[in-house]
């Protein structure tokens, strides 16, 4: 009884919080969540399933809108859930697959056109991987059936069809780590371009990135390290290729190279990458943002620093002729670990150590208090910040940091500022309607909360937008971008007359108070750890209505939500 009455309290607290905290931006769109799924890993052993925070489960996904089922794969648990959509109010399991540990691991999954693919890293992660070809799911047999499987380059992560299914193209991120020698090894990036024939087997096309080796203008993390393993790598080693992007008409591949700072973009008919944009920075001075997790709460302050971009996820929409590219400015630090790569070196540092360490051109920065808030823990000094960006022979003289902490739309081949970028609101709104939770991480640890661990992620990159979807349904442009770390999501409309974002909604379904642990078992962790999102328009959804559905990657789920209009 005592047990019951705990958890009547605990789901009416979470209602009270939920209805607190985030109040509807005033505008047209909010969201109303139908349905929610945990899913479970598999012991090895006794083969039942197992549920837990940070099990693997949920890391990218598919919807084939012919089937009304996802497809989603977890990369530490080697499955792959096949889910039913048909009812969004309760969504189910139909089929698990499993890899094999020798296959690798699961990175992302697509369908198109009664297939689905699948790509797999190497188990030795600085070797080839490889694409599965399955058909899709069938209902009336229960089956989803094994087609063939293709080699492609160092660890495949982001794939995705063109329109007309006729290819995939696959972003090979060449990681850097240790060979089975305990060699340290620093694989090339590449793109991989599929051509999928009506008849026959798949054949495969190798964009690198060679021809670019003697830029000067891109960012080179490896070229600073001062370990010669590292320094000797070329840009082309240095590239890896994040997330693809391809245009309506198929023909042009745009991909995020996130360490880099920059955008490729490739011919998908010559197989050839034809040029690499830099993106350059965003500047602080007239915004504002929460830079310490020491400052004792939620602070946003302007300071003269700069924001690589860095984006992961790009999506991209056209008006007219003119194609528009939107980016989740993620933000991304390069580390070396002892045990990954058996040397330790990163191009990020904290700020303070940068003054400690006389790294600093203080003439050059010539603003005496801008200098003591870097050696400040309550104002700069916990901020991860760039030790490559900005350098002269007598020290930094600018500081740049990770990521935009927002997203930006560009238009496509003129990358020198963003048509429309989000500025500071992201941390703004937060700091109104999440203020108990601003800033926060997810962690499996019992005694820690949303809570707890409020502010936790203020010294880096902030509320780190890592998952997007822009689609179109009925006739308005829809953009939603998630938190990892917050777990929340934010809805916006694009005008396309004048390139601009109206956020409509925040979302936040998860309690605060109670700790990780008790939240995931009590099914009100939420969308701990966002890792996708995916926008699903009017005349794809089961129920006739546009749809949202949101992959927690801590929290292993699935949230699936129905867009409600307001006059």
């Amino acid at each position: 009884m005592a047990r019951f009455i705990k958890m009547v309290e605990m789901k009416l607290l979470y209602i009270l919080v939920i209805s607190v905290l985030v109040q509807p931006v005033t505008t047209l769109y909010s969201l109303t969540r139908l349905g929610y799924l945990k899913l479970p890993s598999y012991d090895p052993v006794t083969n039942n399933e197992v549920y837990k925070l940070f099990g693997g489960t949920a890391e990218e996904s598919a919807y084939d809108p012919n089937d009304q089922i996802i497809y989603v794969v977890g990369e530490d648990s080697y499955v792959l859930h096949i889910v039913d959509m048909e009812n969004p109010r309760a969504p189910k399991i139909l089929m698990e697959h499993r890899f094999l540990q020798t296959d690798g691991k699961p990175r992302d999954v697509e369908v198109c056109n009664g297939r689905v693919a699948v790509s797999l890293s190497s188990p030795v992660e600085v070797y080839d991987g490889h694409v599965k070809f399955f058909t899709t799911y069938d209902r009336t047999t229960q089956t989803f059936s094994y087609q063939s499987q293709l080699p492609v380059g160092v660890h495949p992560d982001n794939i995705e069809f063109t329109n007309n299914c006729a290819k995939l193209v696959v972003a090979n991120e060449g990681v850097h780590g240790k060979d089975p020698f305990n060699r340290f090894s620093d694989p090339e990036g590449s793109i991989s371009i599929i051509t999928i024939p009506t008849t026959g087997s798949p054949t495969e096309r190798i964009a690198g990135f060679n021809q670019f080796n003697s830029r000067t203008d891109i960012r080179h993390v490896s070229s600073f390290a001062p370990n010669n393993d590292i320094m000797t790598a070329t840009l082309a080693q240095d590239i890896e290729p994040e997330y693809i992007s391809i245009s309506s008409d198929g023909k042009i591949a745009f991909v995020t190279l996130q360490e880099n700072n920059a955008i490729a973009q490739v011919d998908l008919n010559s197989g050839v990458v034809i040029n690499i944009n830099s993106l350059g920075s965003k500047d602080w001075s007239d915004l504002q943002l929460d830079t310490s997790d020491r400052d004792g709460g939620v602070h946003l302050r302007s300071y003269p620093i700069h924001g690589l971009y860095q984006p992961d996820v790009i999506k991209q929409f056209k008006v007219g002729k003119k194609t528009y590219l939107v980016t989740a400015n993620e933000g991304a630090v390069r580390q070396y670990t002892k045990e990954v790569d058996g040397l330790i070196w990163s191009d990020g540092v904290l700020a303070d150590e940068l003054g400690r360490g006389n790294l600093l051109n203080e003439i050059a920065i010539n603003n005496a208090t801008f200098v003591n808030e870097l050696k400040t823990d309550s104002r700069l000094g916990r901020l991860r910040v760039s030790r490559i960006d900005g350098t002269t022979l007598y020290g930094l003289q600018k500081i740049y940091t990770y990521g935009g902490r927002g997203f930006s739309i560009w238009e496509a081949g003129s990358y020198g500022s963003p048509v429309y970028d989000s500025g500071d609101e992201i941390e703004k709104k937060n700091a109104a309607s999440l203020k108990t939770i601003f800033n926060t991480d997810c962690a499996a640890w019992t005694n820690q909360s949303p809570e707890t661990l409020r502010d936790s992620t203020s010294d880096n990159m902030g509320p780190k937008l890592n998952a997007m979807d822009v689609k179109s349904s009925n006739g308005t442009l829809f953009m939603a971008v998630g938190s990892e770390t917050m777990g929340s999501v934010y809805l916006y409309v694009v005008d396309k007359s004048s390139i601009t974002a109206e956020l409509q909604t925040i979302k936040y379904d998860g309690g605060t108070g109670d700790l990780w642990s008790d939240l995931y078992d009590n099914n009100m962790a939420g969308n701990a750890y966002i890792s996708d999102i995916r926008i699903i328009p009017m005349s794809q959804s089961p129920t006739n209505q546009t749809l949202l559905y949101v992959l927690g990657g801590g929290s292993g789920s699935i949230a699936i939500y129905q867009f409600s209009y307001r006059p």
